[in-house]
């Protein structure tokens, strides 16, 4: 089946340890990705991101590492998306005092019935993107 991916590169004028722990670490992912983070990083590992929607409740997202380099390369497959096998990987460099992150995204079906998956999903990377930044600023 062919699919879809977002593909999205982030600088940030931050070491790649403070980045590649602010990404993996559960203590911190909870300050700017989701509001509860389960499942430390290991090969085979799972994990599960919770968001409180407010009056809509919570959603939670479930998966499984797929690859781990420190502070080079992680990935994950989600098990339980909508749209599919769905695929994160991230991509860390080093840029002097900076930080290189490129995610990737993938496994979007094609199809008009999965174009708001792609849509929400390359906006939210956008915003978390943002939120991350904002955390890295703060501590």
């Amino acid at each position: 089946m062919e699919t879809r991916s977002i593909i999205k590169e982030f600088k940030y004028d931050f070491p790649l340890e403070k980045v590649w722990s602010a990404v993996t670490v559960n203590e911190e992912l909870i300050h700017w990705l989701a509001d509860k983070v389960t499942g430390r990083p290991k090969l085979g590992g799972t994990f599960s991101w919770t968001w409180n929607l407010g009056p809509e409740g919570e959603l939670t997202s479930t998966g499984i590492y797929k690859k781990i380099v420190p502070f080079q390369e992680l990935i994950l497959q989600w098990q339980d998306h909508p749209a599919g096998d769905i695929e994160l990987k991230l991509e860390f460099e080093k840029d002097g005092d900076s930080t290189v992150l490129k995610l990737t995204n993938s496994g979007y079906p094609i199809g008009e019935k999965f174009d708001h998956w792609i849509e929400a999903a390359s906006e939210g990377w956008d915003e978390e993107s943002m939120h991350l930044l904002q955390y890295l600023r703060k501590n």
